[in-house]
């Protein structure tokens, strides 16, 4: 006969959902939010409490499932609960501490569903073998994460990855689970599970993978209470003071432990704790979280406020610690301290008892067992919660969502197994009543924030995605709607903040980055951002009309301001320095062009302070660039320290021998003060660096020559020095047309004409003897002259022609005129003699060649030349080419002239024609230009792709 209760069905269920929960839960990334995964967990925390709560409430309406009330934790429970709501109302902020509460309230009703439907040891030793099991199968992920072959897209380059971090998003955060399954593996193998020694080695191995040393800690705490549990067990006959020896032992051996390690620490390195970067991080957020609490140690600063609010309270070493990596605690890393931040004293009190309470009650069900198995399962509850009250003393794994899932379901199984044994009776109907709904309310209001928060966090990434990508519209909606769901999230903020500034809507990107501050006053990041804005806001102010000097002036005062409050809670911060810097540097240029009397004064007083932040951006910074030796030089010339403005510059270029961008400004602060002498200097060292490197980068050593040459032909006239120097360039960059054309520079403006063209010799042997080297096309065409003289110039003349008509603007960096103007010089001199039956079409091309250029007189004595001997079927292109240069000459009517004769003479050439109506065009007679466009376009001989352009040049006329 089936003796059981009709709700049995519903318990068995339930129980089936919980570990469903874990099996969907543990394993569970997204990788499309911020915290792959970890807003993911808390999702289905949300969820999956919601649906055991609805699944409960169905059984107890409509099946009679009795509701029980759980006698251990379940009054501390409520008296943290009602703690934590009291910080809330009191704390500057309660967004923060609602999404905490909320949490908080999700893993709670995760306890009291678990307390209501697991009564047996069976029912226990079911959850453990399913948390074991998909535990390995999240390990067996992260070995293959240690292997190289994880499929999934995480950060692979980040440290905490070649850690394991497994489905957990941190080795720190699978540590504090993978406790749990340790202690539950050696119970499953103390009991014959057969995979319960698999487990084990499995989950030690991946626990010793993670590097967390707390962990180990935490385990051997546990094995030392068991061990103190097992004599006082034997030593003490009444259970509770069995239980109270056993933990006061444990305690003392935990000090004794701790001393000794101190005292051995102390020996060995003469400090009593260790010192490593991170444990010393760590210590000292000890200190400022212990400041924080003593501020406010009634009702604490909030619920989740630390990780906001510390700045306030950092040590020097967290200060240094910031300006250099810019990281921050965003958890104290000891649950007890953080508790005692949220709520106070007694937030961080019922948190110890809640540990206190779970090591206890699991001794007194070990030593009132009667079986085996049960007297195991109370010291495996007991090593539990002696491990995660010892790990949470170095982490903060009540916050992680897999580590605090683990910890409120052992509470629910240990509160279900105390009740089942000692059958407390149920809660009354009436009450039970009231009881459900309230339950239900706050679990649907806490599932429905969880839900708004993570598709808050999804629509965050994808906006940061979106803006990574090139797609500002589509980022701003994601922002828009991530900020709409999560009002209190400043992150949004600040994306949306850097999407304005980058679309450069500097007054909205300021708008943003002030709304981050009325949500986090305390986020030093955003500083920097914001005042850059503003100092861009600043130029804009400067060049409206609307604006001014006064309006800039006061942006740029206010982005002092702000990166002033920043240095207030991180004095070696060096880029706030640095951007104060460039801010006072801009004010003391716009000071200093006021008509005011004291204009120079104020001038003055922004650069001294530019100077001083400068000064102390370099002090700060590990990694000095180049560039802020170059702007601090900048500053003292504008004080008039030419001194150490020389000393800026050396230094700016002994910081890196490779980046030269700091030559053009030495140089010209060498010529304007006739300082070379520390320029020469310390080029001098750059390229002997240079010139000793292997390989040897030739580029670099190629422009310190070009500078040394400079220096030299200018600084020193020592022209013989500076060609040698022209020559070391050439002959480590034969290729670069930057060096050709100083050289050309120096050498015609010096008479030194013979030296280039000997230069020019030696590269081209160079390059016949090194096919990767590729001579300028300029050099190539002079070379064709060098080699072989008068016979190779028309052919010479004919390329260059070709290079200087397909230039741009601005070719190789140089104007047209600097590019090529010496090159045509050099063929010029082969030009200037010899039988025009021989050179005629040189001087045509010399003359061409001279007309790009825009040098019209110069073209004008070549066609001159040229006109005396080209063939009568030259005479039409020799008009139009007459025509440019005499526009270009200002003689306009003679141009006209030229173009009517050659017409009248051979009214079938429509390219004299095209030619006269667009030098119509040039001298602004439109309508005659337009006029004669309409006649060619009339002329059925022209092709489609001269009518196109006939049309487009004709459209172009006013």
């Amino acid at each position: 006969m089936d003796t059981q209760p009709p709700y049995a069905f519903a318990e068995r269920l339930l129980r089936a959902g919980i570990i469903a929960f874990l099996v969907f839960f543990v394993p569970a990334v997204y990788i499309a939010t911020d915290g792959p995964a970890t807003d993911i967990k808390w999702l289905l925390i949300a969820w999956s409490a919601a649906a055991l709560t609805v699944g409960w409430l169905v059984a107890v309406w409509r099946l009679g499932l009795p509701i029980k009330r759980p006698p251990l934790f379940s009054p501390i429970l409520a008296v943290l609960l009602i703690v934590l709501a009291a910080a809330v109302a009191h704390s500057e902020f309660r967004w923060l501490g609602i999404q905490f509460l909320s949490r908080m309230l999700l893993l709670t009703t995760l306890y009291f569903i678990c307390s209501q439907v697991v009564h047996t040891t069976e029912h226990i030793r079911a959850i453990f073998r399913w948390t074991c099991g998909i535990m390995l199968l999240v390990s067996g992920y992260a070995f293959l994460q240690a292997a190289g072959l994880d499929p999934l897209q995480w950060d692979k380059t980040a440290e905490v990855y070649q850690n394991l971090p497994g489905t957990f998003g941190h080795p720190n955060f699978a540590a504090h689970a993978l406790l749990f399954v340790i202690v539950y593996a050696a119970y499953l193998a103390a009991t014959g599970h057969r995979w319960g020694f698999l487990y084990a080695p499995a989950f030690l191995i991946y626990l010793s993978a993670t590097g967390q040393r707390a962990g180990w800690i935490a385990l051997a705490g546990a094995v030392a209470l068991l061990a103190a549990a097992w004599i006082a067990g034997r030593l003490v006959k009444r259970p509770a003071s069995a239980a109270i020896t056993a933990i006061a032992v444990t305690a003392l051996i935990g000090v004794a432990g701790l001393g000794s390690a101190m005292a051995l620490n102390y020996v060995r390195n003469g400090n009593l704790f260790p010192m490593d970067h991170s444990l010393l991080l760590r210590y000292q957020s000890y200190v400022g979280a212990g400041d924080m609490f003593f501020d406010h140690p009634i009702l604490g600063h909030g619920p989740d406020v630390y990780g906001v609010k510390n700045p306030v309270y950092w040590t020097p070493f967290e200060q240094e610690w910031f300006a250099k990596e810019r990281l921050m605690n965003l958890h104290v890393h000891n649950d007890l301290m953080e508790f005692g931040i949220d709520g106070g004293m007694l937030a961080a009190g019922c948190y110890l008892a809640l540990l206190i309470t779970g090591i206890f009650a699991s001794l007194l069900v070990a030593y009132r067992a009667r079986e085996r198995d049960d007297r195991l399962l109370g010291f495996t509850f007991a090593a539990v919660f002696a491990a995660f009250a010892i790990d949470g003393l170095f982490g903060f794994n009540i916050r992680v969502p897999v580590s605090a899932a683990f910890f409120f379901l052992a509470m629910g199984m240990l509160d279900g197994l105390w009740t089942a044994r000692h059958a407390p009776p149920p809660v009354a109907a009436s009450r039970a009543d009231a009881f459900r709904w309230a339950i239900a309310g706050l679990v649907g209001v806490c599932a429905i924030f969880e839900s708004r928060a993570f598709s808050a966090e999804y629509d965050l990434h994808q906006g940061i995605v979106a803006a990574q990508t090139g797609q500002p519209r589509q980022a701003k909606e994601y922002f828009d709607t991530a900020y709409r769901k999560a009002p209190w999230n400043w992150q949004i903020q600040r994306q949306m903040g850097h999407l304005a500034l980058a679309s450069g809507d500097y007054a909205e990107a300021l708008q943003h980055f002030e709304r981050v501050f009325e949500i986090n006053p305390y986020n030093l990041l955003s500083r920097l951002p914001m005042a850059q804005t503003r100092m861009l806001r600043a130029q804009q102010q400067l060049a409206s009309e609307t604006g001014g000097a006064a309006a800039a002036l006061e942006e740029l005062n206010e982005g002092t301001a702000g990166l002033e409050l920043l240095l207030q809670r991180c004095p070696m911060e060096p880029r706030a320095h640095e951007m104060i810097g460039r801010i006072e540097t801009a004010s003391g240029l716009i000071a200093a062009q006021q008509p005011e009397n004291d204009a120079n004064m104020r001038a003055l007083e922004h650069w001294r302070k530019a100077e001083y932040h400068i000064e102390q951006a370099i002090k700060d910074d590990l990694d000095v660039s180049d560039e802020l030796y170059r702007m601090l030089a900048e500053v003292r010339i504008s004080l008039g320290d030419i001194m150490g403005a020389e000393k800026a510059l050396s230094e700016s270029v002994r910081r890196d021998p490779h980046n030269l961008a700091a030559w053009p400004g030495f140089l010209q602060f060498a010529a304007t003060q006739q300082r070379y002498d520390q320029a020469r200097n310390a080029l001098g060292a750059q390229i002997r660096l240079l010139r000793e490197e292997d390989p040897i980068d030739n580029e670099a050593l190629a422009t310190a020559w070009l500078v040394m040459a400079n220096i030299q032909e200018n600084g020193y006239k020592n022209l013989p020095e500076a060609e040698t120097a022209y020559n070391n360039a050439i002959a480590l960059r034969p290729d670069r047309m930057e060096v050709w054309v100083n050289f050309a520079r120096f050498a015609m403006g010096h008479g030194r004409v013979e030296a280039l063209k000997a230069a020019l010799l030696q590269a081209d042997a160079a390059a016949s003897s090194a096919p990767n080297i590729a001579l300028p096309e300029p050099v190539q065409a002079v070379l064709l002259y060098l080699k072989d003289g008068v016979p190779k110039l028309e052919l010479a003349s004919e390329v260059l022609l070709s290079v200087v008509r397909s230039a741009d603007d601005r070719p190789y960096g140089f104007t047209p005129q600097e590019a090529h103007g010496w090159a045509v010089d050099l063929l010029e001199d082969g030009a200037r003699n010899g039988l025009p039956e021989r050179l005629c079409r040189v001087w045509f091309n010399l003359a061409l060649c001279r007309n790009a250029l825009a040098q019209y007189e110069s073209a004008r004595g070549w066609l001159e030349k040229a006109e005396t001997c080209l063939p009568d079927e030259l005479r039409g292109a020799l008009a139009v080419h007459w025509a440019d240069t005499l526009v270009g000459l200002k003689e306009t009517t003679r141009a006209l002239l030229r173009l009517e004769e050659a017409i009248e003479a051979d009214p079938a050439n429509l390219e004299l024609r095209w030619a006269y109506a667009r030098t119509l065009a040039r001298i602004g007679l439109a309508d005659r230009a337009r006029e004669e466009y309409q006649k060619l376009l009339a002329e059925p001989d022209i092709e489609s792709l001269g009518r196109e352009m006939l049309q487009k040049e004709l459209e172009q006329l006013p």
